[in-house]
């Protein structure tokens, strides 16, 4: 009995003598990087342009997401757009019987909201996927980037 709680109290310090603030203010790693645009799913029927790829917009887009919090945008390798962003976490429940967990990304500019420019994504391998409303699957209303481990 004198083990377990020795035991428990050991546990007790670490949790309690973390630096919660370190915690908090560093970004998920698997986000951290530079991502090209592979294919955007729109919300209509299947077409000539949806879905729509580099190839058939006739441009790429790339996105950064630094570990100190900034990141930039490129169409055509152009810088399009730039600021700092903040991540967050949350759950939807459509249903008493369904739960989703998403994770967001909403970006400032000069310290104020961008409004309208927040993402809800979730990592999967080297995939990047943004929707409107995140329900884990990507799909109608969903763009995906690949991770450009070069970073060009």
């Amino acid at each position: 009995m004198k083990r377990i709680i020795y035991h428990l109290a050991i546990v007790m310090f670490f949790l309690t003598s973390c630096n919660k603030a370190e915690l908090v203010n560093r970004p998920p790693t698997e986000l951290i990087g530079s991502w090209e645009w592979i294919i955007t799913y729109r919300g209509y029927a299947p077409g000539p342009m949806n879905p729509l790829t580099p190839q058939k917009a006739g441009n790429t887009e790339q996105i950064v997401f630094a570990e100190d919090f900034t990141w930039a945008s490129f169409v055509n390798n152009i810088p399009q757009d730039s600021g700092t962003y903040g991540t967050g976490h949350g759950t939807y429940s459509p249903s008493q019987y369904t739960i989703y967990n998403y994770d967001s990304i909403r970006y400032y500019r000069n310290g104020e909201v961008i409004k309208g420019m927040v993402n809800y994504y979730k990592v999967q391998h080297d995939t990047l996927i943004f929707a409107g409303i995140f329900r884990g699957l990507y799909g109608s209303d969903s763009k995906l980037y690949v991770n450009n481990k070069d970073g060009n």
